[in-house]
């Protein structure tokens, strides 16, 4: 029910900036609500604080231009869209810095995208955080729907890479419905992420 009205209260912040870019209030709410969120992942993906808060206000300037014809479809993560979004931007700063001959004041950062090669790497990194996270709320959301012991079989098989056997023995269960309860968790979980990646 928290998350339905979150996803309302978004919905319907994201409708008042469209119809009116220059709603000052409404923009507060936004800054507020995203600005620690955009903050948070530069911070995660090693950013030092005075670069993160440049790139938090590199997301909000593209947003203030992006927001006024952007078009909200609720079967799709407004999430996912702005993390991908402060993650290029993100990139296009450190890569800007670079070109100026600047650094960050971290060596570790500098040292990523001195080659086009690693660049690439972290691009595929952030992509795979991007899934991880995505995973961990499916498998935390389909956990609280099944029951234990269907979970406990998916589990034993799919993570912990026991046999079917093996599991049985573990839980008990028969073979047959470890096979069942893998295939339904499974089911479940790629319907999970695909609503979390459309939403």
């Amino acid at each position: 029910m928290e998350r339905e009205h979150q996803s309302k209260t978004r919905e319907t912040l994201l409708g008042r900036l469209r119809r009116d870019p220059r709603d000052q209030h409404a923009w507060s709410e936004f800054v507020e609500h995203y600005g620690p969120k955009i903050y948070q992942w530069c911070l995660a993906w090693n950013m030092p604080d005075a670069d993160a808060l440049d790139v938090v206000q590199n997301v909000l300037m593209q947003l203030a231009r992006k927001l006024p014809t952007f078009e909200y479809d609720p079967r799709r993560s407004f999430h996912a869209w702005l993390k991908m979004l402060t993650r290029h931007a993100l990139i296009d700063y450190l890569e800007l810095l670079r070109r100026q001959g600047q650094g960050t004041g971290d060596s570790k950062i500098r040292e990523v995208f001195s080659q086009q090669a690693a660049r690439d790497d972290l691009e595929c990194r952030f992509e795979q955080e991007a899934r991880n996270e995505l995973l961990r709320k499916a498998m935390s959301d389909v956990q609280e729907r099944v029951a234990a012991r269907t979970w406990q079989a998916f589990h034993l098989t799919a993570i912990d890479e026991l046999t079917a056997v093996e599991a049985a023995a573990r839980i008990p269960m028969p073979i047959e419905q470890i096979y069942v309860a893998r295939h339904r968790v499974q089911k479940l979980l790629a319907e999970a992420v695909a609503l979390y990646e459309n939403s």
